[in-house]
């Protein structure tokens, strides 16, 4: 999937959707590269990249 393939860090490390869990996040993976690397407070990628959203947006 696109939200997967997006992640510079690979923060998402189990690319098997689960309707109880919803997708899983390596927040340490996430929050180390934004925070400490970039210096940033948000990154947005996996959600601008996810289908669904782009499904919603163009109604």
């Amino acid at each position: 999937m696109e939200c997967i393939k997006i992640c510079p860090v690979k923060a998402l490390d189990n690319p098997v959707y689960n309707p109880v869990e919803g997708w899983r996040i390596n927040k340490e993976k996430c929050y180390h590269y934004l925070f400490k690397v970039l210096g940033l407070d948000v990154c947005g990628l996996c959600i601008k990249a996810y289908p669904i959203l782009k499904q919603k947006s163009k109604l």
